[in-house]
C-alpha cells in the first residue's frame, strides 16, 4: 500500500476583502467583492479563461497555533506587474493583511481520511501532482 502523504487545508475569509456584501440574488445567496478596492483581486490577463484570480502568499508560522493548529498564514498579495500597472508601493503590498490559515493534515495509516469538507477520499492521494482535484462546487456535492 502506498504511504499516504501530508496535505493542507484551510480557509480564506473573503468577508476581509474590501467592499465585501453577503447578498441574495434570484433568490440565491452569495457574495460580491468588488474589483477596484482590492488590488490583490483581478481579472487574469494572461490566463486563457481570463478568470478572476486573488494573489496571496503562503507563510509558515514559526509555531503551529495551539489553538487551532494552523500551521501557515495565507496573506494578501499583489503581483509585481500588478503593483506597478496600480502604483502600489512595495511597502503597502507589505501591510496587506493575512485573510485565512492553512493546516497540515496526516492521513491515519489505515483509512486515507479525506479532507474537512466532505471531498472524495480519492482526492487526498496526491498521485501525479502536489494538488488535488477537488473538483467543482457542483462535482463536490453529486460525490464523485
Amino acid at each position: 500500500m502506498a504511504e499516504k502523504k501530508p496535505y493542507m487545508v484551510g480557509n480564506v475569509r473573503l468577508s476581509d476583502l474590501n467592499g465585501f456584501e453577503d447578498t441574495v440574488k434570484q433568490g440565491v445567496r452569495g457574495c460580491f467583492i468588488p474589483y477596484e478596492p482590492n488590488p490583490s483581486l483581478y481579472v487574469g490577463q494572461n490566463r486563457q479563461t481570463g478568470a478572476p484570480t486573488l494573489d496571496v502568499d503562503i507563510l509558515v508560522r514559526e509555531t503551529s497555533n495551539s489553538k487551532t493548529g494552523a500551521s501557515h498564514f495565507i496573506k494578501l498579495n499583489i503581483g509585481k506587474a500588478n503593483r506597478e500597472r496600480l502604483g502600489v508601493t512595495q511597502e503597502a503590498a507589505d501591510s496587506l493583511r493575512i485573510v485565512g490559515n492553512l493546516y497540515t493534515r496526516t492521513p491515519a495509516p489505515s483509512q486515507g481520511a479525506a479532507p474537512r469538507g466532505g471531498y472524495p477520499a480519492r482526492n487526498t492521494a496526491f498521485e501525479g501532482g502536489d494538488m488535488p482535484d477537488f473538483g467543482t462546487p457542483a462535482q463536490r456535492e453529486a460525490g464523485w
